[in-house]
């Protein structure tokens, strides 16, 4: 068996918990924020094991290794394959609408300082308006925004176990 399912099932499951737990601290805004920011965390390393996970089903060596879409793609050049999983996968982080792009972006915006630019001019005594140069505002997720991201991850990860039990 595979050791990454588990593990993204697990993953998987913590994320749902901290969606659930966010909606009913709905009135705590710092509270409910941190929840839904762990939660995309969870899913971003669900996803970072279920790399993995195509690795191993693939028997690329140390399928561990592997955290991300183009360790993968490496690895599985060294087997000589290149399954539909990975032009999937490859999709969903060009296309900078999809769910993976943005759970991607919103969490490197976790660990890094925003951008900002001045968009006026600083008086003496004035406080400078500032703008973040990023597309979306992370700082502030929604329990639906984060459960959609779940649900399409939830979805692309069984119908890809499917098509790699079928192979």
């Amino acid at each position: 068996m595979n050791p990454f399912v588990s593990v993204v099932n697990q993953r998987q499951v913590y994320a749902d918990l901290l969606v659930q737990q966010a909606r009913q601290a709905s009135g705590q805004q710092h509270l409910q924020q941190a929840l839904l920011q762990s939660a995309a965390m969870q899913l971003e390393h669900a996803y970072r094991f279920y790399l993995g996970e195509v690795g191993a089903s693939y028997q690329c060596r140390n399928p561990e290794d592997i955290t991300s879409l183009w360790q993968l793609i490496a690895n599985l050049q060294l087997v000589g394959k290149n399954p539909a999983e990975t032009s999937e996968i490859y999709y969903l982080i060009e296309d900078r609408d999809s769910w993976l792009c943005q759970l991607q972006a919103c969490c490197r915006a976790f660990a890094s300082l925003p951008e900002m630019a001045i968009i006026a001019p600083v008086e003496a005594n004035r406080i400078p308006a500032i703008s973040t140069a990023q597309r979306y505002d992370w700082s502030r997720l929604s329990c639906d925004q984060v459960q959609r991201w779940h649900a399409a991850f939830s979805d692309l990860v069984e119908r890809q176990r499917q098509a790699m039990v079928e192979c």
